[in-house]
């Protein structure tokens, strides 16, 4: 991620210039030439000051009309106390799409914004960024932003819920997504979320190809990773919660719960079974992937004080195991949950991992009634709290699509087990018990 300012912006739109340039020795990637039959220029007049416009024209009526309403929209993001330079690069991606860029520099100002936007010169219309990405894509993106926009301390923009709602990634719009012959980059302007803060982000075109909905000639030469965790920022000075869950992962309630914390930018930890951990591996991956953590609640939820050596062993560690064999040992597990809450010495002893209780139980698992789950905790104090539900229940997800957004409008950080003892400075040690972090 990069803040922008002018040494950085020049830098990046002359090499922006080098790759159209290149760009156009390719059959499947025209330039179009200057010449006055497919430019034109608009003088703006506000007072004393004067800003002028270059735009393409198409010499097709349909098309010139999609640019005069596009010029309209740039115009109106001018700072009218300045005087202005809006110049433009067309960049034909193949025979049916261009990529229209504005640049806009202010005189005697470092400030300088990109506007793009995408043309189907077959359908003669704008071409909006659903269509053009596809879903793993935008939610890279609204992870990039959010994470951007979060991590700037003196601001609030963040974790603002109507941000929130904005950057989830169905509702991405008008993004600046620019293409060059090896990057796909995406520009936020300054003010665009937060006062006088920009920051672009690119992605190498061959790592991403197959997410693009629409043919540039790049062939993506490196498969996706397997274990590809989105970026996530905790404050620790803001109130936050750890939902935790236990019994899954399945398939008729999880990924549910997965997708709704993804939406809202937030994360959980989950205790899974080992032998559902064998049922459902794809669950796994994308608990991970999402930003989630993966816990262990035993190989199959037995009441671990009545097991011999051999099997205490195996229900402790198996679904280490069965996780390092998903991930190639990648990732690795540091809470465990043990079934019924029930301990002995002999089991502190034989592990390896901290054990992790609760301080907060809605009784998901008796009621098995979303509403009354959703009462019970939104009438709770959370702050730094440690909440036991349970994903195999498809009422806890119900209870969750309800309580996910309003926790998350009260203020709320919903982080997993490793975020909140890191927000709190607080290391967990192998074989103690923890409630929460209070």
């Amino acid at each position: 991620m990069r803040k922008i300012n002018v040494k950085n912006i020049l830098l990046s739109f002359v090499a922006l210039l080098i790759c159209f340039s290149l760009i156009s020795c390719k059959s499947e990637h025209k330039e179009v030439s200057r010449n006055i039959e497919n430019y034109g220029y608009e003088v703006i007049k506000l007072d004393k000051l004067k800003t002028v416009l270059f735009y393409p024209q198409f010499n097709d009526e349909s098309l010139d009309k999609i640019v005069h309403s596009i010029n309209e929209e740039v115009k109106n993001k001018l700072d009218n106390s300045l005087e202005a330079t809006i110049d433009y690069q067309l960049n034909h991606v193949n025979d049916s799409l261009v990529n229209l860029v504005y640049d806009l520099k202010y005189k005697d100002s470092d400030q300088i914004s990109f506007y793009s936007y995408w043309i189907d010169l077959s359908n003669k219309e704008l071409i909006q960024i659903e269509k053009l990405l596809d879903q793993k894509m935008l939610k890279k993106i609204s992870n990039e932003i959010r994470y951007e926009c979060q991590s700037q301390l003196d601001e609030s923009i963040g974790f603002d819920f109507t941000f929130i709602e904005k950057t989830m990634w169905n509702q991405l719009k008008n993004l600046n997504l620019v293409l060059t012959e090896e990057k796909m980059t995406i520009y936020v302007n300054e003010n665009e979320w937060i006062k006088n803060h920009a920051f672009y982000f690119s992605f190498d075109l061959n790592k991403i190809a197959n997410h693009l909905l629409f043919e540039t000639g790049v062939i993506q030469t490196e498969e996706d990773p397997k274990i590809d965790i989105i970026k996530r920022f905790v404050d620790p000075n803001r109130p936050m919660v750890a939902i935790t869950l236990d019994d899954g992962p399945v398939k008729r309630s999880s990924p549910r719960i997965i997708d709704t914390l993804e939406k809202y930018g937030q994360a959980a930890t989950f205790f899974m079974q080992g032998f559902r951990m064998e049922e459902s591996p794809q669950i796994v991956i994308d608990v991970i992937n999402s930003g989630s953590e993966i816990a262990s609640h035993s190989y199959n939820h037995k009441k671990l004080t009545k097991l011999n050596e051999k099997e205490l062993e195996y229900q402790l560690n198996e679904p280490t195991r069965i996780l390092a064999k998903l991930t190639d040992n990648q990732v690795g597990i540091r809470f465990y949950r043990p079934p019924y809450g029930v301990i002995n010495d002999k089991i502190s002893q034989m592990s390896t991992y901290s054990f992790m209780l609760w301080n907060i139980d809605p009784e998901d698992w008796k009621t098995r009634d979303a509403q009354l789950t959703i009462d019970r905790l939104s009438q709770s104090d959370l702050s730094d709290g440690v909440v036991v539900m349970h994903d195999i229940y498809t009422e806890s997800a119900d209870a969750l699509d309800v309580l996910i957004p309003l926790l998350v409008k009260e203020g709320y950080q919903l982080v997993t087990l490793s975020e909140l003892f890191a927000a709190k400075n607080i290391t967990p040690q192998e074989g103690l018990i923890y409630h929460t972090t209070k």
